[in-house]
């Protein structure tokens, strides 16, 4: 059966009705969202049955040198490799893991689990859930300590677990404290900084500082689409010693993610097309 395609303003309607029609075992390929001339939002979401996912999976593009060295490092490991993002309320956290996890040059091809320690608003981990279930991976939500343990040993068998965290700004301490106590009991392997484009420049410098006190080791640049010229990551990645690895440029999942290159440190519009170059999806 070819692919199918669904559009809709909520995305889970649209999964219902491709399972209704493809088979409870149907397969989300890719969700875009996109805006109707009113300026109302909506979704397409393209699915496929198992066989001809299977078929699409066999014809995909290998990943990349630096992908295949990353699955096999994994592989190797007797534990997962945790990473985690953190960063202010609406940098775009949630929608970065979802194209880290689902994207093959970044974790697609490789067994990724999800841990959501988005717990201090009603419905925080909902974006997460929807995700895990679009892209059928494991998904463990904790609220305490105790479940952190639980999580962590429920998804011991991942290659890969990536961490959601709430969006608290660093100035919140009581909330800020507990998320880097459970990040703590993590031992996370890499931690993202989800640095958002606009920013006014001392602001994004003061949540950089703040964040790297609770053990951010990596910027990760989002919204560039929003602010194509902003460049403010890599400078603030040089000025603070931190690498950036990903960039996210969008809402379509898990397309707009792109690879930092040597070439793209050097580029005068970081968020361009011509800039960037997208991952091979």
């Amino acid at each position: 059966m070819p692919l199918e395609t669904y559009t809709g303003p909520r995305v889970a309607p649209l999964l219902a009705r491709a399972q209704a029609e493809l088979g409870a075992e149907a397969i989300v390929v890719r969700v875009d969202r996109a805006r109707l001339p009113s300026g109302a939002p909506y979704f397409q979401l393209t699915a496929a049955d198992q066989v001809t996912a299977q078929e699409l999976a066999s014809a995909t593009r290998s990943p990349t040198p630096a992908a295949r060295r990353s699955n096999v490092d994994q592989q190797d490991r007797k534990t997962p490799l945790v990473v985690a993002v953190v960063g202010p309320t609406g940098a775009g956290k949630t929608t970065a893991i979802a194209k880290l996890a689902m994207h093959p040059n970044a974790f697609g091809h490789s067994r990724v689990g999800l841990l959501s320690l988005d717990t201090f608003r009603g419905g925080g981990a909902e974006p997460l859930h929807l995700y895990a279930k679009l892209a059928r991976l494991p998904l463990e939500v904790a609220y305490t300590v105790d479940d952190l343990k639980r999580s962590m040993r429920r998804l011991r068998k991942r290659q890969v677990i990536l961490v959601d965290t709430p969006g608290r700004g660093p100035g919140n301490k009581s909330d800020t404290a507990t998320i880097h106590t459970m990040l703590r009991q993590l031992y996370p392997d890499e931690v993202h900084m989800a640095l958002p484009a606009g920013l006014n420049g001392e602001y994004a410098r003061h949540l950089v500082t703040e964040y790297r006190l609770l053990g951010a080791t990596h910027l990760l640049g989002t919204k560039l689409d929003e602010q194509p010229g902003d460049r403010r990551v890599f400078e603030l990645a040089a000025e603070q010693g931190l690498p950036v690895h990903w960039l996210s440029d969008g809402q379509d999942i898990p397309d707009d993610l792109k690879q930092v290159t040597p070439e793209l440190l050097v580029e005068p519009a970081a968020g361009s097309a011509a800039a960037t170059g997208a991952c091979a999806a």
